[in-house]
């Protein structure tokens, strides 16, 4: 294991604790058997998409196939999993800030973890040809993709806070919801581009 990729497996633990912590703390909805199974599987999804790479057996090989080209959308479903439930499983009990903080932190794990699998060559030992053109290159696209997924980490965190606020009709959370889910759509994009 390389350290790039313990990074994001550090911050996919703190966010299970985290949870695991506010739900007993602030008696969220649901049973302990549900939200240890939704955090178990977006783990695993994690889990899979940074370490599942050249592996030994053939059915390994097989999967590994299969999830090479979607690695990056198992940790979106990841990320999307563990904010379903955080969100879901403690709606109204934890305090704004400190949902704020843990949608920081879903973010900081999408993003170590889309760095990880972007750098997977440099550090497996295959052969990466690296000139100044591209290194330039990959640090320009990372940094846009880091202010493109601020900007709108920003836009979700204040459609977040007008919930919360005070918008209770069923049409306005539909509403806020939607505009929720299309700005996690373009963060997914970004990723992509």
């Amino acid at each position: 294991m390389h350290y790039i990729q313990a990074m994001p497996m550090m911050i996919l633990a703190v966010l299970g604790a985290w949870h695991m912590y506010s739900w007993l703390t602030y008696s969220g909805i649901g049973t302990l058997v549900q939200h240890i199974g939704v955090l178990a599987l977006a783990v695993l999804m994690g889990t899979f998409a940074l370490f599942l790479r050249n592996p030994e057996g053939e059915a390994l090989r097989y999967a590994a196939g299969i999830l090479g080209p979607v690695r990056m959308r198992l940790v979106g479903a990841s990320c999307f999993l563990l904010g379903a439930i955080h969100f879901i499983g403690l709606v109204r009990a934890e305090p704004l800030f400190l949902q704020m903080g843990f949608l920081i932190l879903i973010l900081a794990y999408f993003e170590t973890a889309g760095m990880a699998n972007g750098f997977f060559r440099a550090y497996s030992g295959e052969i990466a040809p690296i000139t100044a053109s591209t290194l330039k290159r990959l640090v320009l696209k990372q940094l846009g993709i880091l202010g493109l997924v601020f900007v709108l980490s920003a836009a979700l965190l204040y459609v977040s806070l007008m919930a919360v606020v005070g918008f209770t009709a069923t049409w306005t959370v539909a509403l806020l919801a939607a505009g929720m889910i299309l700005a996690l759509v373009f963060m997914a994009r970004a990723r992509n581009l």
